[in-house]
């Protein structure tokens, strides 16, 4: 079994990881990290780089779990990319990260969150990120 955790380099998306990445320590799960993003990934501040990449390998490889990294770049939305993924690698488990957000914004949750909520398969864990 496979727990799919949906990347970018945010206090969301580092929450979003630690959480799958302990996760799967516990379940005996490995897991895939999608970077996803929309038309030229390369410029957004939303693309992983090497050093995000060698942390999450080197967080992986202490916990004991096998990890795969996708960074996917198309002209879906980056919730249809990690919704199709998350179909491919059969996972069992998709996690999130969210920006702490007012009363307001909670009801109005981002589109890509609100996306991946209805229209996953799979259990979706949201997972807030730390203030800072």
């Amino acid at each position: 079994m496979t727990i799919l955790a949906a990347y970018v380099p945010s206090s969301a998306g580092r929450a979003a990881l630690t959480f799958a990445l302990n996760e799967a320590a516990t379940r005996g799960e490995d897991v895939v990290v999608v970077n996803a993003s929309r038309g030229d990934a390369l410029a957004s501040d939303h693309a992983m780089s090497p050093d995000d990449d060698a942390r999450i390998r080197t967080e992986a490889e202490r916990l004991g779990v096998v990890v795969g990294i996708e960074r996917v770049i198309g002209a879906e939305s980056p919730a249809s990319q990690l919704l199709a993924a998350a179909d491919r690698v059969s996972a069992s488990l998709i996690v999130i990260g969210s920006r702490g957000r007012s009363t307001v914004g909670k009801l109005l949750m981002g589109s890509a969150a609100l996306e991946i909520l209805s229209n996953a398969r799979q259990p979706v864990v949201t997972v807030k990120a730390e203030s800072t």
